[in-house]
């Protein structure tokens, strides 16, 4: 390949492009050298998705089309929430309920006679999201609910030190409400703990009502779970 050819096939893989012949060359082969091959998933592509889990929270865009989970930057949120889901069935065993339009949550689950809700919120770096400017929404989505909603989750790559106080604020309020702030992470290393072959109950339905504690979610307040 030539120089020109070369320069074509970098601005294409999105890596830069100045410096000489060799450069690129480098850059070209680091890149592949960086990819993860993408494993078996049995037909269930939402695994892939899972697997870049808080990269898709973050919209880590670069890494994201380097490891071709993403073509398009608009696939972002929807892969986000598609994982999520993927995370509730396969690993927490709770199948996600069917909701009718677009004006609802990204997830909805049964707590007995009640309903867990979620909503996916991803950002770029630093990727803190701010509760205030989506509280509203939340609300909206609990007010319609046919059923108690006593835990929303709210999924993100991070938080502002404001969102704890509006969640406590919202909890006054209403006080048969919880608006849970969960990391990506943290969502997606409580779903690993629960699934590990060290617990005897992975294959039962996580009891989701520990989740019920407002504000910043913090995993030792759970204590053990098995």
């Amino acid at each position: 390949m030539n120089n020109d050819q070369l320069a074509a096939w970098c601005k294409e893989l999105q890596i830069p492009v100045s410096g000489s012949m060799e450069d690129r060359i480098r850059r070209i082969i680091n890149h592949f050298d960086q990819l993860i091959p993408k494993a078996p998933t049995d037909g269930d592509e939402r695994e892939r998705w899972y697997d870049f889990y808080e990269q898709l929270a973050m919209r880590d865009i670069k890494t994201l089309r380097a490891q071709h989970v993403i073509e398009k930057d608009l696939e972002i949120e929807s892969k986000f929430e598609h994982a999520t889901r993927y995370l509730f069935a396969e690993k927490l065993k709770h199948m996600p309920l069917q909701q009718e339009g677009t004006n609802h949550p990204d997830g909805l689950v049964s707590l007995e006679s009640m309903f867990l809700m979620w909503d996916n919120k991803s950002k770029e770096e630093p990727g803190l999201v701010n509760l205030k400017e989506h509280i509203a929404q939340f609300d909206s989505y609990m007010n319609k609910s046919e059923k108690p909603v006593p835990v929303f989750l709210v999924i993100a790559p991070g938080f502002t030190d404001e969102s704890e106080g509006e969640a406590i604020r919202y909890h006054a309020r209403y006080l048969n409400r919880n608006i849970v702030l969960i990391t990506a992470k943290e969502l997606k290393d409580l779903a690993e703990e629960w699934a590990s072959k060290n617990n005897r109950k992975s294959e039962e339905p996580f009891p989701l009502g520990i989740l019920a504690s407002n504000g910043r979610f913090v995993r030792s307040r759970l204590g053990k779970l098995f």
